[in-house]
């Protein structure tokens, strides 16, 4: 074998060691990239999913039969402008609920509830069962509506969270 055949394997091996070492690092950063998404995709999915629970729900706003916004007061048929509320459910499948122009202690009701995609379903204690359905934006809660009378309730996100 001649000097130049030699040098020219050698030039030709040290190209395919080149080549294997871009292939590896390629490789290995993909899996990196596809690692740090799965990270990413389950955080969201679980800040996703512990949203209704970590979440203190508060009335704001309500809709007629005819999806025109109404205020609050209307829907209860109150003198009230100061109406307040509050919906809560914590992981062990209960919820609170409460809307007046009082205090909680003027009319708190409670029950349990089952998740079933984006509608809960839910029992009073007393025995009345209606249904909350979650609205999502991005993948997270932006408002729970729940049918009262002739209208519908929504609750959002309360700035202060009491559940946390």
């Amino acid at each position: 074998m001649t000097p130049e055949q030699i040098a020219e394997r050698s030039k030709i091996r040290k190209k395919k060691k080149r080549i294997g070492t871009i292939v590896a690092l390629v490789i290995i950063a993909a899996v990196i990239a596809c690692t740090v998404t799965a990270v990413v995709l389950i955080n969201q999915h679980n800040r996703a999913a512990n949203q209704l629970y970590d979440t203190k729900w508060i009335p704001v706003s309500a809709k007629n039969a005819s999806e025109d916004e109404v205020e609050l007061s209307e829907v209860y048929d109150s003198k009230y402008s100061n109406y307040q509320g509050s919906l809560t459910f914590t992981k062990d499948g209960t919820f609170q609920l409460w809307m007046s122009p009082g205090i909680p202690e003027d009319g708190t009701h409670s029950g349990t509830f089952e998740l079933d995609g984006d509608t809960i379903k839910a029992s009073f204690d007393e025995g009345t069962k209606t249904e909350f359905y979650i609205e999502r934006e991005d993948g997270l809660i932006k408002t729970i509506k729940l049918g009262y009378s002739e209208y519908n309730v929504y609750f959002g996100a309360s700035a202060q969270n009491d559940n946390q």
